[in-house]
């Protein structure tokens, strides 16, 4: 009978150790870009604490911003600087209604399936009709995918440069990061 107790305290205090020596190193990750948050979801997909960038990776896609008053100049849509992704669709005509493809690409770097919802802030939300995944539904572990972009500038929205975010958000969980984005209206 003592020896069983012994064992189960042997059990018991590698158990605190070993979760006092994972929380102390997650407690030390804190200071990198992003918040460390924990939720199960109610897909049953059971993330843990996590940060963003542990789950899901960015990437540009293939999708050209344009610019009128720059004949030639057409660079990416998306931009990935010391990880950290920026959205700039360059110079947009107003009543101008087009589709970006292929504007940056997410990887599900988690084991379980993940759906992905976007958010623009309100400063933008009206210019676009829609922003989501090329395939509808969730990604599966490892998979890559497409988001596009469909703008929808009616004749009289106001000429300006428009800055704002979208927000990417794993669906039931509270883990998400910010991106910034861009948007001139001619």
């Amino acid at each position: 009978m003592q020896r069983k107790l012994r064992v189960y305290l042997f059990i018991f205090l590698l158990t605190v150790l070993v979760v006092s020596v994972g929380t102390s190193s997650l407690r030390n990750k804190s200071s990198n870009t992003g918040a460390y948050l924990s939720d199960t979801g109610k897909s049953g997909a059971r993330i843990g604490l996590a940060k963003f960038a542990d789950v899901l990776s960015l990437k540009e896609g293939t999708s050209k911003a344009r610019y009128y008053s720059k004949p030639g100049h057409k660079p990416l849509v998306a931009t990935l600087e010391e990880g950290k992704l920026s959205l700039d669709f360059g110079e947009v005509q107003s009543g101008a209604m087009p589709h970006f493809s292929d504007v940056f690409r997410v990887t599900n770097l988690s084991a379980e399936p993940l759906q992905i919802e976007f958010k623009l802030s309100e400063e933008v939300n009206t210019l676009f009709d829609k922003v989501g995944l090329a395939k509808e539904g969730p990604v599966d572990s490892g998979q890559t995918e497409k988001v596009v972009f469909k703008l929808k500038l009616s004749k009289d929205v106001e000429k300006k440069t428009f800055e704002g975010k979208l927000s990417i958000i794993i669906a039931n969980t509270s883990i998400k990061t910010d991106t910034p984005l861009k948007i001139t209206v001619l």
